[in-house]
């Protein structure tokens, strides 16, 4: 995840984010090691964010 994150901000991406399944309570941890925060949440899925700039 770190190589990808670095190469994304390498190629002036300035965020990203994705969808994780609210059930997936390790994902939702595994993606805030890598200082993604939730953004909104809908049914059946936690959208999460992290500015790389």
């Amino acid at each position: 995840m770190e190589r990808i994150l670095a190469g994304l901000a390498e190629a002036s991406v300035p965020a990203v984010h994705l969808g994780v399944d609210p059930r997936n309570v390790r994902a939702l941890g595994w993606y805030g090691r890598f200082g993604f925060t939730e953004l909104f949440r809908q049914p059946g899925c936690v959208w999460m964010g992290k500015q790389l700039r």
